[in-house]
């Protein structure tokens, strides 16, 4: 009950401890000027209490504190006061910033009892009742894994937050990710904190969003006839949540910036209850009163422990489950949505984990587009889930997603975004990358300038884009020529590795897919470029599939008398002398020192080898530089190119016979290469 005036305070040294509780606004240093009736407002919002006001008007008028029956008589406890009390004044303007206007509630005892009664009785009236849960909020028990630590943030975002205005928290994260099931179970394992469990869907159409709300009438038992208009049972629903306090509406799928607008254009305005909206959307999208909190994969070992706990009902046995588990998971990227699939797949169909996964691997789109909401209890496709946040992307964005859908499944540093790609007039930049994100198709790294897109996002997109033969082939051509660009500089030289280290996979996994898909340009020079890059790092079983196929490509699209046959041929045969297989090495490396090969124009700067070809036993390191020697081992006033290769010449030499001293690898003759242009 609150007038224009502010009566007795308690001790400073009493209220000091409750400091902390105050608003911002109100100055947590000003504690000592607040009453006992003020105190109490604040507590009570504070704790997300029901606050009914009662404000007298001027027909109550306050005179002396009455004694005995005559105290009982409330209006006569009240006055009206010439002046606002200055600490009314502040409290009163805090009330009303947050849509507490006190003086709007009602000015006689009868209503205000009423009132009370309404706010402070159970749910379902007088006569009690069972606590309104919406049909949709349902528990999967011990199968919900790995994210208590999740629900508490959850627990923690949503009662810190100080005032009378309902909290607002978003779930946020990627498609699949598991935003629901995460906020209906936080719903259900904290019922008993909470008068009601609602559940409503956003959308970014206004009607959808409003009926949507409306029909929450049903779940409340409220009289409103469900033949009503949605606007007059939205306005049944938004009454209803005004005039009780603590429930829980949890508002699922905002995944666009319409969407979060119409749903906060009806429920900011609400009061003492908690919303959480799961959201696609990325944090810079919510408006600083509602805190975003990321939800990321599942752990390895929560992802296999979900496995093996959905399907010990129908699994088939077979030997190693847990391992065979943890193989599924990891291959699915620890996706909730794709691990609920995946279970329910091998239920319906009583498969072994092996059997999955060779049917994943063997027939990917048909696993893909599976859906039986009655299994999965999830109404779309792992295809599906995404396509709604595909169609909101820009063309640019959408067509960096294309471009990705051929990489590995590796973080990409977000420099590659300023290298340019053949036939555009500027490089791509961040902007697509940021609208990416925004959907949360992308993500970011805190530690590093990488992002990464997820496995089964890249196998969405990449079939989207295989249904366009000539697009599909155009973006794959624009991927190879953009790593093709970014691949240079001297791939021996360790200076250059951390810059070629983070495109090494995807331009390993690409260079593969353009093979199979008959582009020999580039591919066999990227090829050989990451070939060098293995070969320095000692990782021969990675370069050696590499050198053999740049090899064959550049015989196939140049013919075997080509100097750049020649390159390969010499690259291939120091690897193999790196490897001990002499016998194999010796062959290539007299081929490619052919006459044919030796005396034929010269090549482009990017076939120039990195290792020129070595007679079988080294010359003596004090022998001076014969011509033959120097035929092969060009200087600059040598027939090798003018332009500087984009790695070193680095010479290698056949291991000696058995019994005689390795000879120490020479330094290369040639000086540092500066990166040369661009090999389209």
């Amino acid at each position: 009950m609150i007038g224009t005036q502010a009566g007795t305070k308690p001790p400073a040294e009493a209220a000091e401890k409750y400091a902390k509780l105050l608003p911002p606004q109100l100055g947590q240093d000003s504690y000592a000027k607040w009453s006992y009736t003020q105190w109490e407002i604040l507590f009570a919002l504070h704790h997300k209490r029901p606050l009914i006001g009662f404000a007298p008007d001027g027909a109550f008028p306050r005179g002396p504190i009455a004694t005995g029956a005559a105290r009982w008589r409330l209006p006569a406890l009240f006055r009206r006061a010439p002046s606002i009390d200055p600490s009314q004044a502040e409290l009163l303007a805090y009330l009303k910033s947050h849509n507490l206007d006190l003086t709007k509630t009602p000015a006689n005892i009868s209503e205000f009892i009423i009132e009370s009664l309404r706010a402070l009785l159970p749910p379902g009236g007088a006569t009690g009742g069972e606590q309104p849960i919406h049909p949709e909020l349902h528990s999967i028990g011990e199968l919900f894994t790995g994210r208590d630590g999740f629900l508490a943030d959850i627990h923690t975002s949503l009662t810190q937050k100080p005032g009378a205005m309902t909290a607002i928290s978003a779930v946020r994260g990627l498609g699949g990710i598991g935003k629901t099931r995460a906020a209906i179970e936080y719903a259900l394992r904290h019922r008993d904190h909470y008068t009601a469990l609602l559940f409503a869907r956003a959308s970014d159409n206004p009607d959808t969003a409003e009926t949507n709300l409306a029909d929450l009438t049903g779940v409340l038992r409220l009289p409103t006839a469900p033949t009503a208009a949605p606007k007059e049972r939205l306005d049944a629903v938004l009454d209803w949540m005004t005039e009780h306090h603590g429930w829980l509406l949890i508002l699922d799928n905002a995944d666009t910036p319409a969407a979060l607008r119409n749903a906060m254009s009806h429920l900011r305005a609400l009061r003492n209850g908690h919303i959480l909206i799961t959201s696609r959307l990325s944090p810079a999208e919510f408006p600083q009163d509602i805190e975003p909190l990321g939800l990321g994969l599942l752990t390895p070992e929560d992802a296999k422990t979900y496995l093996l706990k959905a399907t010990e009902r129908f699994r088939r046995s077979e030997p190693n489950p847990d391992e065979q588990a943890e193989k599924l998971a990891a291959a699915l990227d620890h996706l909730t949505l794709a691990l609920v699939h995946a279970a329910a797949y091998i239920n319906e169909r009583q498969f072994t984990f092996a059997r999955y996964f060779a049917a994943w691997e063997s027939h990917h789109a048909a696993v893909l587009d599976w859906a039986r909401d009655s299994v999965t209890g999830y109404p779309a496709s792992l295809t599906q889930t995404w396509l709604t946040s595909v169609k909101e992307l820009t063309p640019e964005a959408r067509a960096l997603l294309e471009r990705l859908s051929f990489f590995a499944n590796a973080p990409v540093p977000e420099s590659l975004l300023e290298v340019p790609i053949q036939g555009a007039e500027k490089p791509q930049g961040l902007a697509p990358l940021l609208v990416l994100k925004r959907f949360s198709l992308a993500s970011g790294d805190e530690t590093s300038e990488t992002f990464t897109i997820h496995r089964i996002v890249r196998d969405v997109a990449n079939r989207r884009l295989a249904t366009d033969p000539d697009a599909y082939r155009l973006r794959l051509t624009e991927s190879m020529s953009w790593l093709n660009a970014a691949f240079v500089g001297h791939a021996q030289d360790a200076f250059n590795w951390p810059r070629l280290d983070p495109i090494a996979p995807h331009a390993e996994t690409l260079a593969e897919t353009v093979d199979k898909a008959g582009i020999a340009d580039p591919t066999s020079r990227l090829m050989s470029a990451l070939e060098t890059l293995f070969d320095a790092k000692a990782q021969h079983a990675r370069a050696e599939p590499l050198s053999r196929r740049a090899l064959a490509i550049a015989e196939t699209s140049l013919g075997p008398d080509h100097p750049e046959v020649a390159a390969h041929l010499n690259n291939l045969a120091t690897l193999l002398q790196a490897t001990n297989r002499l016998a194999e090495a010796e062959p290539l490396t007299r081929t490619a020192r052919t006459p044919s090969l030796t005396s034929a124009p010269s090549s482009p700067p990017w076939a120039a080898t990195r290792r020129k070809p070595s007679p079988p036993s080294p010359p003596p390191a004090a022998t001076p530089a014969s011509p033959e020697s120097r035929a092969r081992h060009p200087t600059k006033n040598s027939r090798a190119p003018s332009v500087q290769p984009p790695w070193p010449s680095v010479l290698k030499t056949f291991l000696p016979s058995p019994g005689t001293q390795p000879p120490t690898r020479p330094r290369p003759n040639t000086p540092t290469a500066q990166a040369p242009p661009k090999t389209h």
